[in-house]
C-alpha cells in the first residue's frame, strides 16, 4: 500500500505495467491486421561477396552498404499483428503524375514483437502485408510511453518495396 493515500501509483510493484501490456496486446490482437516480417541479417551480408566495400561491387556509394538485392534475410517469422492506416495521399498524387514511394507507420506492441522476432525491428527488415505489398522498414522507434517510462509499443516507418530487388526466402501466407 502507498505511503501517501493519493499516491495512484507503485514503482516497485510490476503488476500494473503488465496489466497495461497485456491490454495493449488485446487491443492490437483486435484492431490490427496480419504481417509476416523478414529479418534483415547483417552479419550474413556482410559475409556475401557482394557486400564487401573493397571490392566496390554493387554498393550503396553513400552509406556503403549492401542494395537490397544483395541483402540476406532470415524467415518470414509471423503473423503478428499491428495497427495502421493504408496511405491514401500517395494514390491521389499519382493522378496529377506525381510518384512517390509509398510509405506506412505501424504500431507493433513491443512484447509480442521481440517474442517473435527476438528483438526490436531494424532498418533493413520486410515487412509484408495482407494485401501481399512488401514494406522495407526505414524508421524505427519506441513510442506512447506508460507510468514510469515504459515503452509498451515500437513505431516502424517503411517504404513500399519492389519484391523483384530482393533476396527474400520462401513466404507464407497470413
Amino acid at each position: 500500500m502507498p505511503d501517501f493515500p493519493f499516491e495512484l501509483y507503485d514503482d516497485s510493484n510490476t503488476l500494473e505495467m503488465e496489466l497495461f501490456d497485456e491490454v495493449d496486446q488485446e487491443k492490437i490482437n483486435i484492431e490490427g491486421a496480419g504481417f509476416t516480417v523478414s529479418k534483415f541479417d547483417l552479419d550474413a551480408t556482410r559475409l556475401t561477396n557482394d557486400s564487401i566495400p573493397e571490392d566496390g561491387i554493387d554498393l550503396n556509394t553513400l552509406y556503403g552498404e549492401a542494395l537490397p538485392e544483395n541483402m540476406v534475410y532470415d524467415g518470414p517469422f509471423g503473423p503478428i499483428k499491428g495497427s495502421y492506416l493504408e496511405p491514401t495521399w500517395t494514390q491521389d498524387l499519382q493522378q496529377f503524375g506525381i510518384t512517390e514511394p509509398e510509405e506506412i507507420n505501424i504500431k507493433f506492441n513491443k512484447t509480442q514483437l521481440i517474442s517473435l522476432l527476438g528483438r526490436p525491428f531494424i532498418i533493413g527488415d520486410i515487412i509484408k502485408t495482407f494485401h501481399d505489398k512488401h514494406y522495407i522498414v526505414e524508421d524505427t522507434y519506441v513510442s506512447e510511453e506508460t507510468a514510469v517510462w515504459a515503452y509498451i509499443h515500437i513505431n516502424v516507418i517503411a517504404r513500399k518495396v519492389d519484391t523483384t530487388q530482393l533476396n527474400l526466402p520462401e513466404s507464407t501466407n497470413v
